[in-house]
């Protein structure tokens, strides 16, 4: 019993640990990495992001279609985890990104750091 205690304690340690990671799905492109793989102009359609802890819900985010160093467009999401990114389609072209800054998420404990809120979709 004293084992089996230690071993689930451990286990819900280790859980609470785990570094908080987001998600970002595209409207027509979900079974893709985004992230990894990028989008086409025309797969500019409704983003949304979600995290890997069930308990951090993204309250807020900053997107910005950035070519180079200079910003494009920017967009802000004061509620919600949802954008619109068809609002990028029109000046969208290879080599381009989106890039996502959560900045407000519930329950912030400290997990929300530059490592992990700053998001790029790379746009090819």
């Amino acid at each position: 019993m004293k084992t089996s205690l230690l071993i689930l304690s451990v286990m819900v340690l280790l859980a609470s640990m785990s570094e908080l990671t987001f998600s970002v799905k595209v409207a027509g492109a979900e079974q893709r990495d985004v992230l990894a793989d990028g989008l086409k102009p025309s797969e500019l359609t409704q983003l949304t992001i979600d995290s890997n802890d069930d308990d951090v819900k993204v309250l807020q985010f900053e997107i910005i279609h950035a070519r180079g160093l200079s910003p494009l467009k920017r967009g802000n999401v004061k509620e919600g985890n949802t954008f619109d990114l068809s609002k990028f389609r029109d000046q969208a072209k290879a080599g381009d990104r989106i890039v996502i800054n959560v900045t407000k998420i519930t329950a912030d404990s400290g997990k929300l750091s530059e490592k992990n809120s700053i998001l790029q979709i790379p746009i090819r």
